[in-house]
C-alpha cells in the first residue's frame, strides 16, 4: 500500500509566501497543482483538507493521486486529520502529516510523521529540483550551436550542398 500525506491546506497556504500573494482561490488551486506534481513524483496518495466548517455539506473530490476534502459543517480540519488517521493506522497503512499546528501534531504524534508545512514546502521543492535535473539537464548539455550539435558527417555534407 501506498504511503498516505494528510495536508493541512490553509496551514501550508499562509506558511507559503508564495501562495499567500494569490487569491484564496487561486491560491488553493495552484497548491492542489503543486501537491499534484509532488504526489506523483513520490508515488503516495495525498488528502488535502481544508477547513470548511461553515459548510452545510462537506464536500471530497478525488482526482488521481490526490482527494481533496472540505469538511462538513462544525468540523474542523484538525478533527478531520486526527480522525483520517486513527481510521488509517487502523489499516495499517504508513501516514504523514503535514500542518504546522501544534494541535494537530500533538494529535497524530503516536499514529503517524509529522512534517511541519515548512518541512513540506521544502520537500516540494527538492522534489521539482530533482525532476528538473533529471529531465531538463540532458536537454541543458545538448545545447549550443547546430554546427556543436551535428556531426563532421553532417557538416561536410551540409557543406558541399551550399556550394553547389
Amino acid at each position: 500500500m501506498k504511503e498516505v500525506l494528510l495536508v493541512d491546506g490553509y496551514n501550508v497556504i499562509n506558511a507559503w509566501p508564495e501562495l499567500l500573494e494569490l487569491s484564496l482561490a487561486q491560491a488553493r488551486a495552484k497548491l492542489y497543482d503543486l501537491l499534484a506534481s509532488y504526489a506523483h513524483y513520490r508515488d503516495i496518495e495525498l488528502i488535502l483538507v481544508f477547513d470548511a466548517h461553515l459548510r452545510m455539506d462537506p464536500e471530497s473530490v478525488e482526482y488521481g493521486p490526490i482527494t481533496e476534502v472540505f469538511t462538513a459543517s462544525g468540523e474542523t480540519a484538525d478533527r478531520y486529520i486526527e480522525r483520517t488517521v486513527r481510521a488509517l493506522q487502523g489499516e495499517g497503512r504508513s501516514i504523514s502529516v503535514a500542518s504546522s499546528d501544534a494541535l494537530i501534531q500533538i494529535m497524530v504524534l503516536n499514529y503517524a510523521r509529522r512534517m511541519s508545512a515548512r518541512e513540506l514546502i521544502a520537500d516540494i521543492s527538492k522534489a521539482r529540483k530533482e525532476l528538473e535535473d533529471a529531465y531538463l539537464s540532458p536537454l541543458s548539455r545538448r545545447r549550443g550551436t547546430l554546427e556543436q550539435r551535428l556531426g563532421s558527417a553532417h557538416l561536410a555534407a551540409f557543406e558541399r550542398m551550399r556550394r553547389e
